[in-house]
């Protein structure tokens, strides 16, 4: 990986709950971590979801190794920022297991993606 490629300033964020002025639970999004980051389109897609057609843009994103972007499980639960635009992540590869660079295969424009 080239440091020229990642030129994308890429904002990650986890879900998280916090209470509203009346008491009630909303979703919100808690920065984790500002990476550089290389993001390419790959492929347009749609669903239907919620019985809704939906279209989307699928993206391989690359990026230097961060312990914090390991665990399927919490990268499930963030989202990428950048520019404006919203990410959701799959599993992220460590490539080689060599704690170099992660990939992560993400999607946007898909609601409940």
């Amino acid at each position: 990986m080239r440091a020229g490629d990642l030129r994308h300033q890429l904002l990650i964020q986890r879900r998280s709950t916090a209470q509203d002025s009346s008491g009630a639970q909303v979703r919100t999004w808690v920065d984790v971590i500002t990476v550089w980051a290389d993001i390419q389109p790959i492929s347009a897609v749609e669903k239907f979801y919620g019985g809704a057609q939906q279209a989307g843009v699928t993206h391989t994103i690359l990026m230097r190794y961060h312990p914090e972007l390991v665990d399927p499980v919490a990268v499930a639960a963030m989202r990428g920022v950048w520019e404006g635009r919203y990410f959701t992540f799959s599993a992220p590869r460590d490539e080689g297991e060599r704690h170099r660079q992660l990939e992560l295969n993400a999607t946007e424009g898909l609601v409940g993606a």
